[in-house]
């Protein structure tokens, strides 16, 4: 764990650096516009000359406001993250899927062998010149822009969800990136709150078997340990 601003001797003792849902101290438990970055230009700066320099960094940026929080970050390294929701439309889906049979799951090293990755709900973003997308958003999916998180209404603004990314990979120099824009795929949550959408998400939710090897597989490959 790290609670300090990034900077070249700390970051020079990791190998990998996993940087999920970062948030600006103005949006804790206030997620409104505006969104600043989470991170100085000092630390951009610095974790991009590390993973220049051969580091290896997991981005994840969920939905509004954590999309915008990483906006600076993703743009360092040429990803272009969108501060929104990502919803199938007219009817948002409960679980969303990135599948083979309909090619939103596209053919890598790093998908090789998995039929269907399920997300629950996050951003989009435009990935970089040469990464390799992961996850692409299919017509009838749009990115709702919010004032509010969760406050869906007929003033904000809409954009187009198809050709967007929820997961991309690419080479930094000697280094390596991968950005996702959905953060429960990561984890293995049980929820209990009444009215909940979802109770079982990530590698617990049943519609996602084959989560848990895909990201082990993602971090093999930041780790080194797979080409």
């Amino acid at each position: 764990s790290n609670t300090k601003a990034f900077s070249s001797g700390d970051l020079a003792q990791a190998n990998v650096l996993v940087i999920a849902n970062a948030l600006n101290p103005v949006n804790d438990d206030h997620w409104v516009l505006p969104t600043p970055s989470a991170f100085a230009p000092d630390e951009i700066a610095a974790v991009k000359a590390w993973v220049g320099g051969g580091g290896s960094l997991l981005l994840i940026a969920d939905h509004m406001p954590f999309a915008g929080a990483a906006l600076d970050l993703g743009e360092a390294f040429g990803f272009a993250f969108i501060n929104g929701f990502a919803l199938h439309s007219p009817n948002p889906l409960a679980i969303d899927f990135f599948s083979r049979a309909d090619r939103t799951l596209k053919d890598d090293a790093l998908t090789k062998g998995f039929a269907k990755i399920a997300t629950f709900t996050g951003s989009a973003f435009a990935p970089a010149t040469g990464a390799r997308t992961l996850f692409a958003f299919p017509k009838g999916y749009l990115v709702l822009l919010p004032a509010v998180a969760w406050k869906f209404d007929d003033q904000m603004r809409v954009q187009e969800g198809a050709g967007l990314s929820q997961g991309a990979v690419a080479t930094v120099g000697k280094g390596r990136v991968a950005v996702f824009g959905e953060a429960g795929m990561f984890t293995a949550q049980l929820i209990t709150d009444s009215g909940a959408v979802h109770t079982h998400m990530g590698f617990n939710a049943p519609e996602a078997p084959e989560n848990k090897a895909f990201i082990l597989g993602v971090m093999h490959w930041l780790s080194g340990a797979t080409k």
